[in-house]
């Protein structure tokens, strides 16, 4: 288990017994997002310092230190693959590889990108983004056959949260938060 701390450390527990396993020093400001890889032994942390990082959780040691792309990166996502990482910064959202090497950076969204979550499958992914029109949907085609919707708002802060079922990535719910 990872717990990302505001002031920037990221503490990592054992799940059996909840001793600290790990402490990483995450980002010089606050870590805003964290995601495991699917080996769990990759964490992918982002913060207000405009980084992305890889660390491997078992040493402690960070392995890549990417631009995420503006002064403060929100969002952080691996694929359930492995194979992609997608991280997102006011506007700005970036795919790269598990290495931490940038594989494409997109037009930027219309507003701030609130959430990020991939399908099961890991070809396809959804961003939830504000908006300044009145409740558009937009379509982008992404490297590797995987596909973004963009679902945009304007008055509401949305989470994306996927179907059990797994069927279909434009079958995600929005989720209002007060």
């Amino acid at each position: 288990m990872a717990v990302a701390g505001v002031s920037g450390p990221i503490t990592l527990f054992n799940g059996a017994d909840g001793a600290v396993q790990q402490k990483l020093p995450g980002h010089a400001v606050d870590t805003m997002a964290i995601s495991w890889h699917k080996n769990s032994r990759l964490l992918a942390s982002v913060g207000q310092d405009g980084m992305v990082r890889l660390w491997d959780a078992e040493t402690g040691t960070q392995q890549s230190e990417m631009q995420g792309g503006a002064s403060w990166v929100e969002r952080v996502a691996f694929s359930p693959t492995g194979d992609w990482l997608v991280s997102a910064a006011g506007r700005k959202l970036r795919l790269w590889n598990s290495n931490g090497e940038l594989i494409r950076e997109y037009p930027d969204a219309n507003s701030t990108i609130t959430d990020i979550k991939w399908r099961y499958d890991g070809k396809q992914f959804a961003i939830s983004a504000y908006n300044d029109e009145h409740g558009q949907r937009s379509r982008r085609r992404l490297a590797a056959e995987a596909l973004i919707l963009a679902l945009l708002f304007e008055t509401l802060m949305p989470n994306l949260m996927a179907r059990p079922d797994k069927r279909d990535c434009a079958e995600f719910s929005i989720l209002a938060r007060a």
